[in-house]
């Protein structure tokens, strides 16, 4: 299951970054959205007289749009949390079988014991996910995608520009806009893998978060993603002009500010311990 999500969001990343470089000016992506956000990016330019500030403050616009979905995301993270305190005692009886049964696999004698084996796991993960469903408290990983749809268009404009297209000749802090900047190639490698450490640290720091092997198996996950999304937008950068290096850095900047805000509003959930008689038995709640 692990390198199947892996797999998955780093093809996300792939066709949205391969998707932003278009340069088609046609079709309905860009006539809906991406032709207006070029035109919007235009009309702040009259106003501000500064291609980089208007980049800016574009960014600025796009995250601000972004963040109600960061912080339902979080705020989900820690209901989820919530709920896999009460979910744990069943949890911890399906996972129980589940280990015991793959002890018995290594012992088995021949492949008709193992395949029985092998359905009775899969039975039992079935029931896992029962569990998950019926206290609301699935693992996740990726979050929404609308994030990532939101910031396509902005991206696709400074790629192709036609409304906006005199930024290929400005400068903003003595960076030429329409040329390639190793500066901020160095900078967006280093903002992004500062986001990927502070969000990597407070998945870590919530107590919930290792109690189950999918949660464990979770975080092994985010381990590659503190990679993967520095070195595609690096790869950007390098193959874009030094306007997209300015949305990126911007970008990053907000995003470890919003990883924050989130942290602040809803912070991880820390269980009360609780302590259980041994004449206590869980017992498994089927619908």
């Amino acid at each position: 299951m692990k390198k199947y999500l892996f797999y998955f969001y780093t093809l996300t990343l792939i066709i949205f970054l391969t998707g932003c470089s278009s340069k088609d000016n046609d079709g309905f992506f860009y006539n809906t959205f991406t032709k207006n956000m070029d035109m919007f990016l235009s009309n702040i330019n009259v106003y501000v007289k500064n291609w980089g500030i208007s980049i800016i403050i574009i960014t600025l616009i796009v995250k601000g749009i972004i963040l109600p979905f960061m912080l339902k995301n979080y705020k989900k993270q820690r209901t989820s949390s919530i709920n896999m305190e009460k979910a744990k005692p069943e949890l911890d009886l399906v996972q129980n079988k589940i280990k015991k049964l793959s002890e018995d696999q290594k012992r088995a004698l021949n492949n008709d014991e193992r395949m029985k084996i092998r359905i009775e796991q899969t039975e039992l993960q079935k029931e896992l996910f029962k569990i998950y469903k019926k206290y609301d408290c699935s693992p996740a990983i990726f979050g929404n995608l609308i994030p990532i749809l939101i910031q396509a268009p902005f991206i696709s404009t400074l790629q192709n520009p036609v409304y906006s297209k005199d930024i290929l000749d400005s400068s903003f802090l003595s960076i030429s806009l329409g040329e390639k900047s190793y500066i901020l190639l160095i900078l967006v490698f280093v903002i992004y893998m500062i986001v990927g450490k502070i969000s990597q640290s407070m998945m870590q720091s919530n107590p919930m978060s290792q109690n189950t092997p999918e949660a464990e198996r979770i975080q092994n996950v985010s381990k590659n993603m503190v990679w993967i999304t520095p070195i595609m937008l690096t790869f950007l950068t390098y193959t874009s002009i030094a306007a997209i290096g300015i949305y990126f850095v911007v970008s990053g900047i907000l995003v470890a500010f919003q990883i924050l805000l989130g942290r602040k509003l809803y912070p991880p959930y820390v269980p009360k311990p609780v302590k259980t008689s041994n004449k206590q038995k869980t017992k498994l709640v089927k619908r």
